[in-house]
């Protein structure tokens, strides 16, 4: 037996998709699908490789191996990497501690990963599960830019600009816009440096001149 149903479960969960969602991107039916997950059949070779080509995953992973959530979202993996350098702090949109993996040009510089959870940063060309790669501010640092501020347990992310009438941080994206007093002791601002996209695959550096 392969681990092919284990794994189209497991991509369907990751990419929040339901039977059917996922049985009519392959032109099947849904009963096909609980087949497979249930494994009481396994499907054919076709099947399989259209799978493979979609989720760009390789025929011998879907089949042989138990998938990672970091796997399916293309992740790199940079064990040695993350072992060399001081391993940053990973957080998502509700403060979740998360385990994760960046790549090495940013791990030097960098002291906060943001993992994108529901914040509307598609002007940016940031989607949910993106990675934002954040580093502290320096005073040098001159507004506006990409970043996130940490005030108690929220974390607000998007375009940094600030008000000097109103002694305020104006976080704003594609879904919101909050004011953040710059007085808290408890606020905590980061510059992005750059971002890993998990649906394009790539690994962008902003410039931030």
């Amino acid at each position: 037996m392969t681990e092919i149903g284990f794994n189209i479960k497991k991509i369907r969960a990751v990419k929040k998709l339901n039977q059917s969602q996922f049985a009519e991107l392959f032109g099947v039916k849904r009963a096909n699908i609980g087949s497979y997950e249930e494994q009481r059949a396994e499907p054919k070779l076709d099947l399989i490789i259209a799978i493979s080509d979609y989720f760009k995953i390789s025929v011998d992973s879907l089949v042989r191996k138990k998938l990672s959530v970091n796997e399916i979202l293309h992740f790199p993996n940079h064990e040695k990497a993350m072992a060399q350098h001081t391993r940053p702090k990973i957080i998502d949109g509700e403060n979740k501690i998360l385990r994760g993996f960046c790549e090495d040009s940013f791990m030097k510089n960098t002291d906060l990963i943001y993992q994108n959870k529901g914040t509307k940063l598609i002007s940016f060309g940031i989607y949910d599960e993106d990675l934002v790669f954040l580093t502290k501010k320096n005073k040098g640092d001159r507004y506006p830019f990409l970043g996130a501020v940490i005030e108690s347990d929220r974390v607000y992310v998007g375009l940094l600009t600030f008000n000097k009438e109103l002694n305020k941080i104006v976080v704003a994206n594609n879904k919101e816009i909050n004011d953040i007093e710059v007085a808290k002791k408890s606020l905590k601002i980061y510059k992005s440096t750059g971002f890993y996209s998990s649906s394009l695959r790539y690994t962008k550096e902003f410039l931030l001149e």
